[in-house]
């Protein structure tokens, strides 16, 4: 079955299954490799990446619920945290790469799940008319930020608990 005969409301469940796996691969081999990341990670601890990450995590399939009841904003959101993972491909994750010469975790999963069901989205949810390029940058413009602001207060609250 082509993901063209998929209704929207249905495929959105991609993003919250692809940001998991991608997180599973980032909470296995972040910790460590940010040990040795120098300016492009600081270095987080295991406990503390594992709660930010499960918070997130939780977050996107909480978001992606809304989104598939209640439409409207919730979508707009919803494709805010798409356009987020978009860039999430390239900042941090292809940038690390090629710039250490190796391997920086979430790479595999950026570019086999993150890129192709988030992009997926995007392009179904504006050729169905379900949203506009306004709607999405609305959705981004809140949810970009938010994230980015979240995660340092997400680091320490997981270190405080440990």
């Amino acid at each position: 079955m082509s993901t063209d005969t998929v209704p929207l409301r249905r495929a959105l469940w991609l993003f919250p299954f692809a940001l998991t796996f991608h997180n599973l691969e980032e909470a296995l081999w972040l910790p460590g490799w940010s040990q040795q990341a120098g300016a492009l990670h600081p270095p987080v601890g295991t406990g503390e990446f594992h709660f930010a990450v499960g918070v997130v995590t939780a977050a996107g399939w909480w978001l992606t619920w809304m989104a598939s009841r209640r439409g409207g904003r919730w979508l707009a959101l919803a494709a805010g945290s798409w356009v987020l993972m978009l860039l999430n491909v390239l900042l941090p994750h292809v940038l690390a790469t090629v710039l250490m010469h190796r391997y920086a975790p979430g790479v595999v999963t950026a570019l086999m799940l993150n890129l192709p069901v988030n992009a997926l989205l995007l392009r179904r949810a504006l050729a169905e008319g379900v949203l506009t390029r306004r709607a999405i940058a609305w959705g981004a413009a809140v949810v970009v930020p938010t994230v980015a602001a979240s995660l340092p207060v997400l680091f320490w609250v997981g270190r405080q608990i440990q």
